[in-house]
């Protein structure tokens, strides 16, 4: 009885300081890898970067179309802007024009 006394006592003894090692393995694991842990906070960090330079990519090609459409009004219009994109649009070109082509 005495052998059965003393597990008992040790066992008793040990489960507080597991228990607290279970729930601190347990939040350190969740601090990691947890839906809001450092792992996610990295992702959504790289994903920030990547969308913020996407915004700059389409700003710039906003202020371009702007800047086009602006020479091609009717209030002020740019002939040469006019021939250019009409050129473009419909691969027309003067006989006087040598043409480039390039591979992109």
């Amino acid at each position: 009885m005495t052998i059965f006394f003393e597990i008992r006592r040790r066992t008793r003894a040990a489960f507080a300081p597991f228990l607290l090692i279970l729930v601190i393995i347990y939040f350190g694991v969740s601090f990691v890898e947890g839906k809001r842990g450092l792992i996610a906070w990295f992702s959504l960090t790289q994903m920030n970067k990547i969308a913020e330079n996407e915004l700059i990519l389409l700003r710039n090609q906003r202020l371009e179309s702007e800047k086009i459409s602006q020479g091609l009004r009717y209030s002020s219009l740019d002939l040469d802007l006019l021939e250019e994109q009409a050129r473009k649009k419909l691969g027309f070109t003067h006989p006087s024009d040598f043409l480039i082509r390039s591979e992109n």
